[in-house]
């Protein structure tokens, strides 16, 4: 397990980075947006696009840190239902759950961007708009892989507790 925890601090090195950057462009592409219409009543009209296409990538990219830092929403209904000494053999279920949920959101998201490609949908100008969508499959196979990770250190450490009990 600890080559996928390495693979995935490099990964969260990698989205924090793209995060710092485009947090960067949309602020600079604001300002300059604001700049633009009120000290020469014109903007460029491509920003706005922009902007919201970044926007996408922001939520998705902050979404797989999220997972990964477990600060995402969840439901965590199990836990209330069952007696106590269930909830640690039962919190590996919605941490599985969730990683399919999230690779078959992933599949049908690369769908989505390859229909989306063979359309032809233009952002502006000549700029296919499926380049940025390209992010939503992307972000929902890590969350996946986030979860299965979870899920095996889950399982593993459960297994260890169990079959070697620590005495006091």
């Amino acid at each position: 397990m600890k080559i996928f925890n390495s693979i995935d601090d490099l990964i969260a090195k990698i989205e924090s980075f793209l995060i710092v950057c485009t947090l960067s462009v949309m602020i600079f592409l604001s300002l300059s947006q604001v700049i633009l219409r009120n000290g020469f009543e014109q903007g460029l009209p491509w920003i706005d696009l922009l902007l919201r296409q970044l926007v996408l990538w922001l939520a998705f990219l902050g979404a797989s840190l999220a997972t990964r830092t477990d600060k995402h929403l969840s439901i965590d209904f199990l836990k209330y239902l069952l007696p106590v000494h269930w909830n640690k053999r039962v919190a590996v279920l919605p941490l599985i759950a969730s990683a399919f949920i999230s690779a078959f959101l992933s599949y049908y998201a690369w769908v989505f961007v390859q229909y989306e490609k063979e359309g032809g949908s233009i952002l502006y100008g000549n700029i296919p708009i499926w380049i940025f969508q390209i992010v939503l499959p992307f972000a929902f196979a890590m969350i996946s892989i986030r979860f299965f990770v979870k899920a095996m250190n889950a399982l593993l450490n459960n297994f260890s507790l169990s079959a070697h009990p620590v005495k006091k």
